[in-house]
């Protein structure tokens, strides 16, 4: 068997189990396999397979059908542009996320100091690190395993220079030893609890939980940091949140409540408010 036939075998049962995107992952999950990055997969496509890998590949397959995210089958995952190691340890990177980095690399002045809380894998903060020259970013998450995936990312792409992570606790006090911040940038855990059993089991049985649900109303990281870390930022300084759906105007008045400047709401390919901007 070509790597061609295999991929489009294991595409194939990828649809007819009714997986979004099997295209894409059916080659993820191959490379993965093979051990391969995209670019030798495509010079591989009319070459045997070798036996090892079928085996291998079988494997992988068997735990996307069993529910597992593709990203945590292959260790990677791509976020504006960059691969970033991801596991199970933290949240996988969405592409509405990607919104909240691209707004905080628009609002940023040149040397820009950021703090990204919750950081997970630390893809906001270091997409924002490598497309903003003369920036620092500081990643912050009260997981420790974590900030091991977010150390790991910052090697992986050579950022020790300017990026690093700290252990914080978004719903307790700002630790003034981090320093001042010319932005906060957050991706919190913003889903209500009464959700948890409406998740589809790809999140709710992989996921870590820590990182997704946010208390009764989804609100408790937004209040918090509202209100105990915007000390953390220099006057004038910029509050970017994520916001789940139909989230934004209840963020909006908890900015307000602890005395921030709404700013704009940011919406997403499909229209819904992702992101809110505050400024001190």
């Amino acid at each position: 068997m070509t790597y061609s036939s295999l991929c489009i075998g294991v595409r194939n049962t990828l649809r007819g189990r009714g997986i979004s995107g099997a295209e894409l992952e059916a080659r993820l999950i191959v490379c993965a396999a093979a051990g391969i990055d995209a670019d030798t997969y495509y010079r591989c496509l009319g070459q045997t397979v070798p036996d090892r890998t079928m085996n291998r590949c079988e494997e992988l397959l068997g735990r996307r059908l069993s529910g597992e995210p593709v990203a945590y089958i292959t260790g990677k995952w791509e976020f504006f542009g960059l691969e970033l190691i991801v596991d199970r340890r933290v949240l996988i990177p969405r592409i509405d996320t990607e919104i909240l980095a691209e707004e905080a690399i628009r609002l940023a002045a040149p040397g820009v100091r950021i703090l990204d809380m919750c950081c997970g894998s630390g893809c906001v903060g270091i997409a924002a690190a490598v497309n903003l020259p003369g920036s620092r970013a500081v990643l912050a998450d009260i997981s420790r395993e974590a900030l091991s995936v977010a150390g790991e990312n910052i090697a992986l792409l050579g950022l020790e220079d300017k990026v690093s992570t700290a252990l914080a606790d978004s719903l307790g006090e700002y630790d003034p030893s981090l320093g001042k911040f010319d932005m906060i940038v957050c991706n919190p855990p913003y889903i209500r609890t009464d959700e948890a059993p409406r998740l589809d089991a790809s999140v709710k049985d992989y996921e870590p939980g820590i990182a997704l649900f946010g208390g009764a109303d989804g609100l408790d990281h937004y209040r918090s940091i509202c209100s105990n870390w915007t000390g953390a930022l220099f006057p004038g300084g910029y509050i970017l949140f994520e916001c789940g759906a139909g989230q934004a105007r209840s963020v909006e008045q908890i900015m307000r409540e602890n005395g921030l400047k709404v700013k704009s709401t940011v919406k997403d390919t499909s229209g819904v408010e992702r992101v809110a901007v505050g400024q001190k």
